[in-house]
């Protein structure tokens, strides 16, 4: 291969050897947002299919975000909540599938959507959305942040509801 580098004043100049540096900057995770919503509403029971966007790569490279992990702030099956079993699905794709329900005892559901976003140039980060199952519809029940309780769903326990559906 030939190396022909221009100089600034215009000539070029074959090389016999170059060092070539390329650099990538990782996507950025921060302004990463949950689509369609972040609050869910009404609590029917029903599957809400949720991805992740705002995910931005300064190189500008197409981004691929997988979901990795579905915490959620409550048990999934509750007094009140519908009996209805698993509560998400769809980890290790890019669209989660997560359930309209929330116990009638408690404030709430909150999930917690863990995502990681790549380049495809080995770019990557990480990051975290929330989508919230509100108890009513009075000004400022909707959660949209909090640590999941002790109580919620690890993610190995979802990942088996996801192999084995509904039960």
């Amino acid at each position: 291969a030939v190396l022909i580098a221009v100089l600034s004043s215009g000539l070029e100049q074959t090389l016999d050897t170059a060092n070539l540096t390329v650099v990538n900057e990782a996507p950025d995770c921060d302004a990463a947002v949950a689509v369609p919503a972040t609050v869910l509403w009404e609590p029917n029971h029903k599957f809400t299919a949720i991805s992740i966007t705002g995910v931005t790569d300064p190189d500008g490279d197409p981004v691929t975000t997988t979901i990795t992990a579905v915490l959620q702030d409550e048990p999934a099956n509750d007094i009140g909540d519908g009996s209805t079993c698993p509560d998400a699905q769809g980890t290790g794709t890019p669209t989660v599938q997560v359930r309209a329900e929330r116990s009638g005892k408690r404030d709430g559901r909150v999930y917690h959507i863990r995502f990681q976003a790549e380049d495809g140039r080995g770019g990557a980060c990480t990051g975290e959305v929330a989508v919230c199952v509100p108890h009513d519809r009075r000004p400022g029940a909707a959660l949209t942040h909090g640590a999941p309780a002790a109580q919620m769903d690890t993610l190995a326990e979802l990942e088996t509801a996801d192999l084995w559906g509904a039960h």
